[in-house]
């Protein structure tokens, strides 16, 4: 029985990250939508929509991986560190997504200088490639890792089915 709970294991692991993956276009669609509305609808820099739509997007998959991707609601494991881990990773994605938009559009130029109009768009390109790994990583392996299993030292996985007989000591 331990070698089927082995395999589970990376099997498990491997629906998690294409769930992810799936979830991910949230984050995608939403820092890009952002960016689309800001320039063309707004016509407001396209910073602000790529900061606004970046942190509506957040919301929105912060509710789909606790409810989905790791599915740790129906476990019971959400504790008040699980979220206030998420939100710290999450902020530090945040800006780290800003800033890797902004190296992803500066490469952008230098490479295609003609196609400078979409300079924003290749950044949020570029960052979302990073993204996919490193999301998958953070979360399952820092935020939503299990909570290591407490034991007390005198009980055992199987101290229900233990059974110790107390001897008389005659004199």
């Amino acid at each position: 029985m331990a070698t089927r709970h082995k395999k589970r294991k990376p099997l498990k692991a491997l629906f998690e990250f294409i769930r992810l993956q799936l979830a991910g276009n949230i984050l995608f669609f939403g820092t890009l939508g952002g960016v689309f509305v800001a320039d063309t609808i707004l016509q407001i820099h396209s910073m602000i929509g790529l900061v606004v739509g970046s942190a509506l997007a957040h919301v929105v998959f912060f509710i789909v991986n606790r409810k989905w991707v790791f599915n740790t609601d129906e476990t019971g494991q959400h504790t008040l560190p699980e979220v206030i881990r998420f939100i710290a990773f999450m902020t530090f994605n945040f800006f780290l997504n800003i800033l890797l938009v902004e190296l992803g559009r500066l490469l952008f130029i230098q490479v295609a200088p003609a196609y400078a109009e979409f300079e924003y768009y290749a950044g949020v390109l570029m960052a979302s490639a990073f993204f996919v790994v490193w999301s998958f990583i953070g979360l399952k392996f820092w935020v939503f890792a299990p909570a290591p299993v407490k034991r007390h030292a005198r009980t055992t996985r199987h101290h229900a089915l233990t059974y110790e007989k107390k001897r008389r000591r005659t004199a």
